[in-house]
């Protein structure tokens, strides 16, 4: 569940977002609609703590935001997608594993999330390791 309650952003005297409030359930999908400069962009970097809130609160399942490791279930992309299209998935992933510390077994699992567990199974090994190059 995401609560958020009054979120302002203010940047130089001027408000780049003003008293949003909205909740999004559990399972729910929300796309963000409008112009640009609406400030699609901004809420979404301030739901992910990126910039400094001027006023409001944002919560995760309750729990207020600020603490880091509410992070920890939430998946985001802004604007584009740090995709290499010459590497599969799998070699994408590792990419990130590598860049983040994270344990390579979770790929398998992120894959199956996502579907693509057979794109893993076509590969007899990884082809590429950025850690070699």
């Amino acid at each position: 569940m995401l609560d958020v309650i009054g979120l302002s952003i203010k940047v130089k005297g001027k408000y780049l977002l003003k008293d949003i409030n909205f909740q999004i359930g559990q399972g729910e999908i929300y796309g963000l609609i409008g112009s640009n400069g609406a400030g699609k962009t901004t809420l979404i970097k301030a739901l992910l703590g990126l910039i400094k809130l001027y006023s409001g609160n944002i919560k995760i399942n309750g729990k207020s935001f600020g603490n880091d490791s509410l992070l920890r279930n939430v998946g985001s992309l802004i604007e584009h997608a740090p995709l290499y299209n010459h590497l599969n998935s799998y070699e994408n992933l590792k990419i990130a594993v590598i860049q983040f510390g994270i344990d390579e077994s979770r790929i398998d699992e992120v894959l199956a999330i996502v579907g693509l567990q057979e794109e893993r199974s076509k590969m007899k090994e990884a082809r590429w390791d950025p850690r070699r190059t």
